[in-house]
Order: structure tokens, then sequence, then C-alpha cells
């Protein structure tokens, strides 16, 4: 139960396959879906082949769209996943409760709302990935604010497909953290907004993170 949402929510949760078996300590990828998808969504050989050493986590967002319409975020959303969701996580299962060892990323609106949380909570994420999302959002004004100069900074990663219709905003963010000398991994591809491009992105994010 979301005291922050009001309602009760459920996620996704892929364990490392010796979970079970051992007495290890694991990182945590926290992973958002698109506007109007599932947690299910994200059910892809690619996190089965690629995350065999981090526990990964699917909140099931419905509808949300992470950012109010002025482009900020939305307190409530904010509040589930960087307090009560990561928090229970923490309590529940085996992880490294650090920022060094907590990544967060998302596809489309979901990716927007990685960054947006990410960025907000640099001490709790140590790497943020968006993947083909609307970033138009995230002016210079509004990076600085959100981001606050923490040190050491997440590392950032930004994607998307060349048939995608959301490719300028990714330039556009892109090129702006570059300007605020902000480190960023930045990548092009196959692909417009679907899985065809998802994918790699998916894949690039997480051999960034060296999980």
């Amino acid at each position: 139960m979301s005291e922050a949402l009001g309602s009760v929510r459920q996620f996704g949760l892929l364990l490392p396959p010796d979970y079970e078996t051992s007495a290890r300590r694991y990182p945590v990828v926290y992973l958002l879906h698109g506007s109007g998808q599932q947690h299910a969504t994200w059910g892809r050989p690619t996190l089965l082949d690629h995350t065999t050493n981090a526990i990964i986590v699917m909140p099931d967002m419905d509808r949300t769209r992470y950012a109010l319409s002025g482009g900020g975020v939305d307190p409530r959303v904010e509040t589930f996943i960087t307090q009560e969701l990561v928090d229970d996580i923490d309590a529940t299962y085996r992880t490294l409760p650090s920022r060094e060892s907590r990544a967060i990323a998302g596809l489309s609106i979901g990716g927007l709302g990685a960054m947006l949380l990410g960025l907000r909570h640099p001490d709790r994420f140590g790497a943020i990935g968006s993947f083909s999302a609307p970033l138009n959002s995230l002016g210079n004004g509004g990076l600085l604010m959100v981001f606050g100069g923490f040190r050491p900074s997440p590392l950032i990663y930004v994607g998307c497909g060349i048939a995608d219709s959301l490719l300028p905003a990714s330039r556009r963010f892109a090129a702006l953290l570059q300007d605020q000398q902000i480190a960023r991994t930045y990548e092009e591809g196959p692909g417009a907004h679907t899985w065809e491009s998802w994918d790699w992105q998916l894949r690039s994010f997480l051999a960034m993170l060296k999980f």
C-alpha cells in the first residue's frame, strides 16, 4: 500500500539466478514503463541475459505521467518511488543499499520520470537511464534546479532511435548536459518508438552499469 499514491501498487521483480542459494547482497535497477503500459512490458530476454548480478524492480504505474503540466515532477510519484518503494525493497531483499549500487531508468514517459527523479535524488541513484523520452521539459534552468551540482554526479545515459519523433528532444538534452559539463553517454541507433530501439538502449544502459 502506497500512502503517497493512496492505492495498492504492484511491481514486477526479477531476482538474480543465485539469489536463493547465496548470502550475497545485490545492486538494484528500477525500471519505469511508458504511458499506458504495465510492468510486464519489461519482460524481455534482454533483462534475463544481462542482469544476472542485479535485482530488477519494475513498478506498475498504470497511466502515471510522472511530470506535471508545467514540467515539474509529480510529488506523489516522487515520494512513492524514491522513498516508499526503495525503502521497502531495501528492507525486504538483500540489496546493497547505497546510491552507487542503485540505478533508475525508463522508456518514453518513464524515461522522463527516471531522469527527473534521478536528477532530483542523486543521493539515492548513482545511475540514470532515459530511453526515447520526451525530455523537452527539462530546460536549462530546470536542469540546474533539480540537479544541484551533486558530486560525484550520477552516471547518465540518454538514447533514442533515429526514426523516433522524440530524437530532437534527446539530442537537445544531451547537448544541454554537455554544455553544463555534466558527463553523459548518448547514443542514437536503429528503430522508432518501439522495442526495436528500446532493446539496444536497455542493453547499453545495463552494460554501462557494470553490475
